[in-house]
């Protein structure tokens, strides 16, 4: 007697799964636990077993990764015993994936790269990340062997999501307001702080400075949803971490709560997950205001866009010897420009102004900071 052999729902929310590797071959004697076949669902990729000794009579759906419903055939399974009833007919043949310049043939001489090397990514995800743009090539796979799945593929577009801008308005609608910060007896207390063992860096005084300054500003510490102005309690900073793929946008939660030297720590630990790829969406989400440190290359002044529905963006210039004016005369002082990118349909300009002249203050005078 042959009975079908349905794809199964692997979890409670399950509705479709693709097909990665059959096991067994038509017409193979099975036994009750060996492996049948191997099916992606969007979280892993899980082995079914056999329920009892028979047959693999006819394979229907192929081992392609296209999606498969829940309660569909996918093959016919018999007892061995009897003859084989009719199967249902198998599913369509699918088409090969277009030839890409990766799986041309190598020239004279060349040698081809080993078969494993091609099936580190399993075929629904590779059709994903074909579909979102997202480099399967370049992806960690949390599958048998490091196998790049179709979670991993969607885990990378949704970090890429939260790193993009949402929302945002043109360039030619943001305002952007400049002030130079004159920042030697900030750079003296670093120094001796730092002498004491600490790890301190200018763009954590500033991080905190930007906290101070939205807490005495909370009219800044905005985002657009759903075409909304919402303001936010919580001072969650967004801040520009260089990758190898372009810059993430790592978010320091709760700034309020923190001190310089928990936030300098924090700061440092996200940069480095940045840096070596291993954020997780979720530490790229709910940023209310962000900060860009250009002057790590030597940049005088930059005017970072506003991004992800944000208010507001902090561009950093290099801190550098420059003449300034004192009274009637000309001296030389530390001086780092820093520029903010309003979005003004979220905050007015005059409250920006503000917000940015706070900053100012609380870097040239730095024990403000401590009131």
């Amino acid at each position: 007697m042959s009975t079908p052999l349905l794809m199964p729902a692997l979890s409670p929310t399950m509705t479709e799964g693709g097909i990665v590797g059959w096991r067994k071959k038509e017409g193979e004697d099975i036994r009750a636990g060996d492996i049948l076949v191997e099916i992606e669902t969007d979280k892993a990729v899980m082995e079914v077993e056999a329920a009892a000794d028979g047959v693999l009579e006819r394979i229907l759906v192929p081992a392609d990764g296209a999606p498969v419903a829940v309660g569909t055939a996918i093959a016919m399974l018999g007892d061995g015993g009897e003859a084989r009833a009719p199967a249902p007919p198998r599913a369509p043949e699918r088409e090969p994936p277009a030839a890409t310049p990766s799986a041309a043939i190598p020239q004279t001489g060349a040698r081809a790269d080993p078969p494993q090397a091609r099936k580190a990514v399993t075929p629904i995800a590779r059709r994903l990340a074909a579909e979102l743009g997202v480099d399967a090539s370049r992806l960690a796979g949390s599958g048998p062997g490091g196998r790049v799945l179709k979670a991993d593929v969607m885990n990378a577009a949704e970090s890429r999501r939260a790193h993009a801008p949402a929302d945002a308005p043109s360039g030619d609608a943001c305002v952007r307001l400049t002030v130079d910060c004159e920042v030697d007896d900030l750079a003296q207390w670093m120094s001796e702080l730092n002498g004491e063992g600490l790890r301190l860096a200018l763009e954590h005084f500033v991080v905190a400075a930007c906290v101070r300054a939205l807490n005495r500003f909370p009219q800044v510490n905005a985002t657009r949803e759903n075409g909304s102005t919402v303001r936010h309690a919580d001072a969650n900073i967004a801040v520009a971490v260089p990758t190898p793929d372009g810059l993430a946008m790592p978010v320091l939660l709760r700034a309020q709560d923190k001190g310089i030297v928990q936030l300098s720590e924090e700061m440092r630990a996200l940069e480095e997950s940045a840096r070596q790829g291993a954020l997780v969406p979720e530490q790229s989400r709910g940023g209310t205001f962000a900060v860009l440190d250009a002057g790590r290359w030597g940049v005088r002044t930059c005017s970072a866009p506003v991004q992800a529905a944000r208010a507001c963006t902090l561009s950093l210039g290099a801190a550098e010897r420059r003449p300034v004016a004192r009274g009637d005369g000309v001296a030389v002082a530390t001086v780092m420009s820093c520029t903010l990118t309003v979005d003004p349909g979220l905050v007015d300009v005059a409250a920006a102004a503000a917000f940015l002249a706070d900053i100012k203050q609380s870097l040239e005078r730095i024990l403000t900071m401590l009131l």
